[in-house]
């Protein structure tokens, strides 16, 4: 029974990373012929895709009430919802404009890199020779990619290589600090909330209405997507990974 939820767990980390891979690509795309900005892709995905599960997460309003009560809880909260899921998504969008997906996504995954050297430095061990290698790889993997292999020059902008260190960290963020919260309270009430909340804050400032792209039937089509499967089912993924791994 452990061994094949473990084994769940892989398919769910899988199957969320191959849904964010490819919500880079349709975030390129909308990016590129619909002519949006990263803050209103960013808010929309947030807001509306909070929306959808806080309305499927109505059965647990009392999880919902109780992070909000407990001040541990909601400080976590915070932390699971502004600098993690906020800063992860709009620094992934910003460094997708400054390069591509594909880059976008191979620096986002170095959160991965980032939280082994965290695991080393908090059990106050060395890396095992996997993770070892695997730093060692996604440092020269990284190296490649901004250069191109010439020292001399930058294949890459320093923006984009910015921005999509930022959203590794982002991801770190989220990720740490929604373990205990998701144990505790579930994953689709701490999304539904930390969602919601990223996505209203980022409303508030951005003000969205006052400039609406001009979206075709398949604009529209892309947006849901990209909020309902790019954002809500990649997200219960990831969570579902955790809880089971």
């Amino acid at each position: 029974m452990a061994k094949q939820n473990l084994m769940r767990g892989y398919i769910c980390a899988g199957g969320g990373a191959v849904i964010w891979g490819i919500t880079g690509t349709v975030g390129q795309y909308l990016l590129t012929h619909y002519h949006m900005d990263a803050y209103w892709i960013t808010n929309m995905r947030m807001f509306f895709g909070g929306m959808v599960l806080l309305f499927l997460s109505l059965p647990h309003w009392k999880s919902m009430v109780g992070m909000l009560k407990d001040k541990n809880d909601f400080l976590h909260l915070l932390g699971y919802s502004l600098p993690g899921l906020l800063m992860s998504q709009l620094a992934f969008y910003i460094c997708i404009f400054y390069s591509n997906s594909g880059t976008a996504a191979i620096l986002c995954s170095l959160s991965v890199v980032m939280m082994a050297g965290i695991s080393c430095v908090g059990g106050r061990r060395l890396p095992s020779l996997q993770e070892g290698l695997s730093l060692l790889l996604a440092v020269v993997g990284v190296f490649l990619l901004a250069t191109n292999g010439d020292w001399s020059s930058m294949a890459l902008s320093p923006a984009g290589l910015f921005w999509g260190l930022i959203a590794a960290v982002g991801v770190v963020f989220y990720s740490y600090m929604s373990q205990q919260l998701v144990w505790k309270w579930g994953s689709v009430p701490v999304n539904a909330v930390g969602m919601f909340m990223g996505g209203l804050c980022l409303t508030v400032f951005l003000q969205p209405w006052h400039e609406i792209p001009a979206l075709d039937p398949f604009g529209f089509l892309l947006l849901a997507a990209l909020v309902l499967i790019g954002t809500d089912f990649s997200y219960w993924q990831h969570w579902s990974s955790l809880v089971r791994i």
